[in-house]
Parts: structure tokens; C-alpha cells; sequence
């Protein structure tokens, strides 16, 4: 049984006073520099009252190795790009509220959010507020409470929001039959954004591993989110706020880490030349983003620097492949066929099809070298009889090369292909 099961067994087996059998290598509440600014006060609405947490960040707070400041001067440009909306390059930055939910399980119509985290600069800090609701009759409350904030802001942004958050909030705003104003308001899910650009920074793209790798930030005496339903439950049996005091902190850590990687990644993608902290594989990533934008020059920029700075050998050949392909669709010929040559005389690569295919192209219709040509497709049957186990891709590639090299020995000799 894994650790995190382990300690959901623990908690919710105890049968002593509340709290036992939770255990943290650490204080739950890490980050008490700031906890003198925290304000807890009951709201009243027309539905009844819920509690409402607030919290304010300085301005000049450093969430690992990222100044939140850097949130504040990128600009729209990023945020656009990022999101594949026009529309949030239009928000100014002090009108984006991040947005995070702890829930009571994992979706459908039974699934609450019981703790909703937002957090918005204001005033020269970054605020931060956390709506709870303490039973379920206060879920009406809590949502009415939220709507007046959601209603003044002019954008989302969020971590697989558009899969999760969103939907859920909506559903409950639908089931308590009151008007949704997530509806039309833009919104920046993240994660999408976060696999093109750190994929080949991270084992894992989830929040926490990005906090590690890219923040170098490592969260102490953290509860893990499998275990967070558990401790609400067991505060719903006990009713001590002080249960809830590792999730208010997990959800303030989430937060902060959003604004953190979206500051990261819009400087990256504005500034890509000036972006001093980027690893191989996050330029890679900006690569790609360019690309799929069809702004070419910066993917190129950043299929070449990825390259010199280093990458493992399954982006190199990627990066290749892509930088490659660029040069030949822009007229750059000679450029694409360096590259395929060098990764075929790479034995340390391995084998990609790709390569040989391209540069016996090249030989055959820009050099006009058939035994070139032959001998590339020669090699690359070998290498595919030398595979152990031959997929249908493997398969394909085969009969491919086989036509390829019927027709460059035919022309080899002079002959007519058909």
C-alpha cells in the first residue's frame, strides 16, 4: 500500500479524539510569515452565512525561484498566446482572478466544492480569499458570496479548470438555480499550456512536480490531494476548524504556484531570446508553441537553442525533426539536409526512419545522387531487419523504403520508373 493510502487509512480509522491519527513530517500550516495578515469572518447573505478566509501576499513575495512581480509585467501578448484567446490579451492583470477548488471527490452530481480559493492583485498585494463552506446547507451561501467576485473580475485563470473547476462550479450553480457567471467569462486553463512548454522538464506536468522542477520550491508537511475529501469528512463528524488547517495551506500553496508558472510561462513566451532561466527542454516547448502559432522564426530560435543547451535523446530527435521540417518549408534546404546527415551518422540517437527517408529524398531530387540515395535506404533496411519485435509501423516503414529503392536503382541505371 502506498504512503499517501496508508495515511488515508490512518485518518479515517481513527476513532480517537479529533485529529488523531493525522500525521505531518512538518507543521500543516508552513508559511506563518504571512498568517499575521489573515482574516476570518462569517458573511452574510440572503441564504445564510458562510466563512470567508482572506489572506494578503506582499507584492515582493518569491514563490521558489519566481518573483510574483513578474505576474504583474508581463503583459497581454502572453496570456493570448498561451490561452489561444484574443480576449485575455486584453485584461489588464489586476482584473485576473486564480482560481482553485477542494472538493469531496473527484466529479458528478454529488461532488461539492467545499473550499473555494481565489486570488487577485489589488491594492499592491495579492490577495487571496477562501470561501468554506462548513455544511452542506451553506453551499447556496458560499456560491452567492463567490458570484459578487467572479461577477468583477474580467478573467480565469486556473490548472485543468476547463476539465474540472469550471464544470463543477457551473453544475452547482445550475443545481442551486442561480444565475453562472463563469458563463462567457475568458478563461486560461494551464495545463494545456504547461505539457507543450514543460513536458521535457518534468517526469510529471501535475502542480506539485512543476513546483519542484521549475520553481524549485518543495512543499513541507503538505497534504497530498487524494487525502483532503477524507479530512473534510472527518471535520463534517468533528466540527473543528483546526482539521481544515493543512487544506486551507495546500489550497494557499496552489494558488501561488499558479500565479508563479503563469508569470513564468508568459515571460518565457514574450521575451523567448531574453528568458534566462529556460533548460532545453522548456525551450523545446516554446518551440512548439511558436509553431503551432505560425510565428517561424522564434521556433527556429528555439529549436536551436534547445539543441545547444541539451536535451534527452527522445526531444533531440523531436527538436530535429521539427527545426528540420522548418528549414525545408522555408526554402532552407541546405540547412534541413545537414541536419538529417548528422543524426544519421548519430549512432548515439538510435534509429528514426524519419531522418533516412528525408536526406534520400534530398539526394535524389536535389543532388541528384542515386547510390547516395541507395545506400541511405540500404541502411535504414538494415537497421529495421536488426529490430527485435516489428510493429505495423515498422511494417509500413518497410515497404516504403523497399518502393523507394526500386525506383532509385531503376534511375540509377537510366531506366524509366513505370
Amino acid at each position: 500500500m502506498s504512503e499517501h493510502w496508508e495515511r488515508m487509512r490512518r485518518i479515517l480509522s481513527a476513532s480517537g479524539p479529533p485529529g488523531e491519527g493525522i500525521e505531518f513530517s512538518a507543521p500543516a500550516r508552513p508559511d506563518d510569515y504571512w498568517y499575521p495578515s489573515l482574516r476570518v469572518e462569517e458573511e452574510l447573505t440572503p441564504y445564510g452565512t458562510c466563512l470567508i478566509r482572506g489572506l494578503q501576499i506582499p507584492r515582493s513575495h518569491v514563490h521558489g525561484n519566481t518573483p510574483l512581480e513578474w505576474f504583474l509585467a508581463s503583459g497581454g501578448e502572453g496570456r493570448a498566446i498561451l490561452g489561444q484567446d484574443p480576449r485575455l490579451g486584453e485584461i489588464e492583470p489586476s482584473s485576473l482572478l486564480f482560481l482553485d477548488l477542494e472538493t469531496t471527490g473527484l466529479g458528478g452530481a454529488g461532488t461539492y466544492a467545499f473550499l473555494v480559493g481565489v486570488a487577485f492583485f489589488s491594492s499592491n498585494c495579492f490577495h487571496i480569499r477562501q470561501y468554506l463552506m462548513r455544511d452542506y446547507s451553506e453551499e447556496r451561501a458560499l456560491l452567492y458570496s463567490l458570484q459578487h467576485l467572479l461577477e468583477r473580475g474580467g478573467g480565469l485563470v486556473s490548472y485543468n479548470g476547463k476539465m474540472f473547476d469550471l464544470p463543477l462550479l457551473s453544475d452547482r450553480f445550475l443545481l442551486n438555480r442561480m444565475p453562472n457567471p463563469l458563463a462567457g467569462l475568458p478563461h486560461l486553463d494551464l495545463l494545456p499550456s504547461a505539457r507543450r512548454l514543460w513536458k521535457g522538464c518534468s517526469a510529471s506536468c501535475s502542480l506539485v512536480n512543476l513546483e519542484q522542477d521549475l520553481l524549485g520550491l518543495r512543499r513541507r508537511g503538505d497534504v497530498p490531494s487524494e487525502l483532503i475529501p477524507g479530512l473534510y469528512f472527518r471535520y463534517l463528524q468533528h466540527r473543528k476548524t483546526s482539521l481544515l488547517e493543512p487544506v486551507f495551506s495546500h489550497n494557499v500553496h496552489d494558488l501561488l504556484s499558479l500565479i508563479a508558472l503563469k508569470a513564468r510561462a508568459c515571460r518565457a513566451v514574450e521575451k523567448p531570446e531574453a528568458w534566462s532561466l529556460a533548460s532545453g527542454g522548456e525551450l523545446y516547448g516554446l518551440g512548439r508553441i511558436f509553431e503551432a502559432q505560425g510565428r517561424r522564426e522564434h521556433s527556429l530560435f528555439c529549436y536551436q537553442m534547445s539543441l545547444r543547451q541539451g536535451l534527452p535523446p527522445h526531444l533531440r530527435y523531436e527538436a530535429r525533426r521539427r527545426l528540420s521540417l522548418l528549414l525545408k518549408r522555408s526554402g532552407d534546404r541546405t540547412r534541413a539536409a545537414q541536419i538529417w546527415e548528422s543524426t544519421v551518422g548519430e549512432g548515439g540517437l538510435g534509429f528514426d526512419p524519419f531522418f533516412y527517408e528525408e536526406l534520400a529524398k534530398h539526394k535524389e531530387h536535389q543532388e541528384k545522387d542515386f547510390q547516395g540515395a541507395i545506400a541511405i535506404v540500404e541502411q535504414a533496411l538494415e537497421h529495421l531487419s536488426r529490430r527485435a519485435a516489428t510493429s505495423y509501423r515498422d511494417l509500413v516503414w518497410v515497404q516504403r523504403f523497399r518502393h523507394r529503392l526500386g525506383r532509385l536503382r531503376h534511375k540509377a541505371r537510366g531506366e524509366r520508373w513505370r
